[in-house]
């Protein structure tokens, strides 16, 4: 009883926050970030509000604690250098297929735009928020796995807007993504700069205009790769002093 009367103002946020943050895109057709500085503003000021009202933190400190620090460049890295090794990796796909991808237009404006949204706003909901609460009292893999379940609830509402097989896809890529995002939250001293640079990145293939017969297949690969290679940030080598305990 202790535990859920001390997890129910945490489910409550994520699940206020989260519904702001899809009803906005949605109105805002942000799909791609083309809002994405507004449903960004609308996620942080709605979450400095939750943590000021569900748990007493002034906004000057909820600000820090949602994850606005200054990063471990370490854990920006880290992040980099699976997005990179995603990038070779699909390139090589698409080469082998051959297939001729192009981007699509005003590409560096959404791009920007998916890692405001996608990224930051999306980071700072479910790892600044939900994830650092429970990693206050618990070691990495036990807050991890407890932050899993809010977050799997509240993505079952895909299944509502987008069709079964997609819905499926994204919220499996979602929780496998789960402990590498938390894992470089951690290593970038509690900030969610690097999370939210991987979490853009996996929403990047949103940036390709998909032939009709060969894109299946394609977003298919780029679902693989992310859903193992993120598993890298666990090198030792990308661990820092500002690295919390992982014990």
């Amino acid at each position: 009883m202790g535990a859920a009367m001390q997890a129910w103002p945490i489910y409550l946020g994520v699940l206020l926050v989260w519904a702001l943050f899809h009803g906005s895109a949605s109105l805002l057709g942000s799909m791609r970030g083309e809002a994405g500085w507004a449903v960004l503003i609308l996620v942080v000021g709605a979450l400095l509000l939750v943590e000021r009202w569900l748990h007493g933190r002034p906004a000057r400190d909820a600000w820090r604690a949602l994850g606005f620090g200054r990063p471990s460049w370490r854990a920006i890295c880290a992040a980099l250098f699976v997005l990179v090794l995603v990038g070779a990796g699909f390139a090589f796909i698409v080469r082998q297929c051959g297939v001729g991808l192009r981007l699509i237009d005003a590409w560096p404006w959404l791009a920007l735009g998916m890692f405001l949204q996608g990224g930051l706003a999306e980071e700072t909901l479910f790892r600044g928020y939900l994830y650092r609460h429970y990693r206050e009292r618990h070691a990495f893999w036990p807050a991890a796995l407890r932050s899993l379940l809010p977050f799997v609830l509240v993505h079952l509402l895909l299944f509502l807007t987008l069709p079964f097989a997609i819905a499926a896809a994204s919220l499996g890529l979602s929780i496998v993504t789960t402990f590498p995002l938390a894992k470089l939250f951690d290593a970038g001293g509690g900030t969610v700069w690097a999370p939210a640079l991987l979490h853009a990145g996996v929403q990047g293939i949103k940036l390709f205009e998909l032939p009709a017969v060969e894109g299946v297949p394609l977003a298919v690969w780029w679902m693989l790769l992310f859903a193992t290679l993120p598993w890298l940030v666990f090198l030792p080598v990308f661990d820092s002093t500002g690295t919390r305990e992982n014990a």
